[in-house]
């Protein structure tokens, strides 16, 4: 029974080290790739759109360079595989400096984009 609870435990444990933090502002929610430290902001990468985003009839989307959640800052460095597949909803994208990468099928099925804006560097 000792031996159960603990592997059940460690399993716990792991499953938790595993599990990434998420948070969401205004259309769209993120994973945090690395936490701010007390010299540096951390970074984080767009996940998908959140509940808000889903549910508008129409979005001009605007990824920014720079989110703050919990008072910590977090620099956007890149949109995931598949993050906003199918968003219908999306009229136009805006990137922001310092989105670094954009995952495979990202924007895929958004049939509704009309204009991207990508900053020059």
């Amino acid at each position: 029974m000792k031996r159960i609870l603990l592997f059940l435990t460690l399993v716990a444990l792991t499953a938790s080290a595993w599990a990434a933090t998420t948070f969401t502002v205004e259309n769209l929610n993120f994973t945090v790739v690395n936490n701010p430290t007390s010299s540096a902001p951390g970074t984080c990468t767009v996940a998908g759109l959140s509940t808000a985003g889903k549910g508008a009839t129409s979005l001009a989307l605007s990824v920014p360079g720079l989110v703050t959640y919990n008072n910590q800052n977090y620099h956007v460095t890149g949109i995931e595989s598949y993050a906003l597949q199918n968003a219908t909803n999306l009229t136009s994208v805006t990137l922001r400096y310092g989105i670094q990468t954009v995952g495979s099928y990202a924007f895929s099925g958004c049939s509704n984009i009309t204009y991207v804006r990508i900053p020059s560097s």
